[in-house]
């Protein structure tokens, strides 16, 4: 790895962590190129030697115009709806280098000035812009690439400069793009000097990932794209992958003034390379706050101490009961049943049931005749998970688990299929029965009794 790609901060370079990388450059950027080679024979009898010359052209092709099967993922998911306030929107790029395969800069532009931490920063040419449903969001217009080269751009509108097609490239190719404002543009667009920060590359590792035993390469590297604005809680936000190929001097300076290449233009028109909407709550309390407010004016289980008239009621709180209201995960809202571990009555005794409980809903228990529910094993299931994860010994062990459960379950399943012609039949056989294919194709001796029987339960 030459110096130029040598990361800022990274973790240590162990096989199961991420490190981050402040850029990885291509080892050519795109554009064309030509190899000139000279050959000169010389020697005691070659008065005038004439060298042999030749020249060969080519060029380097970047995608610029659809790219949709280069971009892994993007955050916040599209169409979602979630306390987003403090997160900034972002493109993850399955092509570790994409972010750095064009520039930034135009051919007259000085580059972004080198710091005491990094003497020659290197900017992505994409951005992130995110606009809110207040500013308000641009239109997105289908098109061709014709349409960001004049005649085709209004004579007030900016697009790129001299835009020109490359190697490979035709007017007729469909695009998206968006007109935008100038004043919003200044007031919502990183400067050139934040432009050094909205990117980097990460080598991931994927082991303990499902399909890791089909990963030739241990790693995987992606390059992330973020942008600079945060959404406003409440409001419905836009965020649009553009192009800022070339437009160095186009973007704010770091006061926030408008660049310096704009002219008199009054509209800019960006390349669209990736857009989405999401919508950021207005949530009133986060994840802390909630977790803060459990324990307040938290005291022992009472019962009432009015006269209760119900001979029902009595019945329950003799036997160790008392009711709390309960919000359903559907939302609804009723009151339920609840009885901690130390009960006057013989408690009921799951030690000799083979039954397994994915989740504490299966162990709500509903009284047809009050419409009430009991929730007190459910709730002990759920702390008892809590506990068990809190156990970092066994969080280990039950990870540990899982991932050679997984890659045992993957092996088996490939080797029944190099095994057998009839890959359809395979199939059926897992889907009429998964428990039975899995129990009898996926276990292998370090799978304990207690392991195989909670494998054919599912």
């Amino acid at each position: 790895m030459s110096d130029k790609n040598k990361n800022i901060l990274a973790s240590s370079t162990a096989p199961t962590e991420t490190i981050f990388y402040e850029n990885k450059l291509p080892a050519l950027s795109v554009g064309n190129y030509t190899i000139e080679v000279e050959h000169t024979v010389s020697g005691t009898k070659i008065n005038e030697p004439n060298p042999f010359k030749a020249h060969k052209y080519f060029a380097v092709q970047g995608r610029r115009f659809s790219i949709t099967d280069l971009i892994d993922h993007v955050y916040p998911p599209v169409n979602t709806d979630g306390d987003y306030k403090n997160t900034l929107p972002h493109v993850v790029f399955n092509n570790p280098s994409y972010a750095w395969q064009r520039s930034l800069y135009a051919a007259s532009d000085s580059p972004v000035g080198a710091q005491t931490y990094n003497p020659n920063p290197t900017p992505s040419w994409l951005a992130v812009l995110l606009f809110d449903q207040a500013d308000p969001m641009p239109t997105i217009t289908s098109g061709t690439a014709a349409d960001l080269m004049s005649p085709n751009v209004p004579a007030t509108t900016y697009c790129y400069g001299d835009f020109a097609l490359g190697y490979g490239e035709k007017s007729s190719q469909p695009i998206q793009y968006i007109d935008v404002p100038l004043d919003l543009f200044t007031s919502i667009a990183p400067s050139a000097d934040d432009m050094i920060w909205l990117s980097h590359a990460r080598e991931v590792a994927v082991e303990g990932t499902i399909n890791h035993s089909n990963d030739a390469d241990p790693t995987k590297k992606y390059c992330t794209v973020m942008g600079n604005r945060l959404p406003t809680p409440g409001n419905k936000s836009l965020a649009v992958l553009v192009s800022l190929e070339g437009m160095k001097d186009v973007l704010p300076d770091s006061e926030g003034n408008p660049g310096t290449g704009l002219g008199s233009n009054t509209t800019i028109r960006l390349l669209v390379l990736k857009s989405w909407t999401y919508n950021c709550i207005n949530a009133t309390e986060d994840f802390k706050s909630l977790v803060t407010k459990l324990g307040a004016g938290a005291g022992p289980l009472q019962v009432p101490t009015e006269k209760v008239a119900s001979s029902y009621v009595v019945d329950a709180l003799d036997l160790g009961y008392t009711a709390f209201n309960h919000n359903t995960r559907k939302g609804a809202s009723t009151v339920s049943w609840y009885h901690g571990p130390f009960v006057p009555n013989k408690s009921d005794d799951f030690s000799s049931s083979n039954e397994v409980h994915a989740h504490s809903d299966s162990l709500l228990r509903y009284d047809p005749d009050t419409g009430m529910f009991d929730v007190s094993y459910a709730a002990a299931w759920q702390i008892g998970q809590l506990m068990a994860l809190h156990d970092r010994q066994f969080a280990m062990s039950l990870y540990d688990w899982k991932k050679s459960f997984h890659q045992a379950l993957i092996q088996a399943i490939n080797e029944k299929l190099a095994g057998n012609d009839d890959v359809f039949q395979v199939i059926a056989d897992f889907n009429e029965n998964p428990a039975k294919f899995l129990s009898e194709k996926v276990f292998h001796p370090g799978l304990t009794q207690e392991v195989k029987k909670f494998i054919q339960s599912i």
